[in-house]
């Protein structure tokens, strides 16, 4: 077999990376937080009251400076979205 691409090599270190925080959620909710995926903010999170209703994951990001998720959320696909947010400040929710 060849080599592994760059590309390949980059997402099996964001994979070692983001295991902890992706692990913890899909333990919590019995799946993984994927792109795409519909979502809300959990009441328990700062700035909750601000952000009410159903959401689309549109970004995944491993922060290297505060060793973290981002994740980015958007009202849809048109939205430029809103970044910050960690794994546990989500729920999935069924559409």
């Amino acid at each position: 077999m060849g080599r592994a691409s760059p590309f390949f090599k980059s997402m099996a270190l964001l994979e070692d990376r983001m295991n902890p925080e992706m692990q913890q959620f899909q333990e919590e909710h019995g799946k993984p937080l994927t792109f795409g995926m519909a979502v809300e903010v959990k009441e328990s999170t700062p700035y909750a009251c601000d952000w009410r209703g159903t959401f689309l994951v549109t970004g995944i990001y491993w922060d290297p400076r505060n060793q973290e998720m981002n994740i980015t959320i958007a009202g849809d696909w048109n939205d430029g979205g809103h970044d910050g947010w960690k794994p546990c400040d989500l729920r999935p929710v069924a559409i």
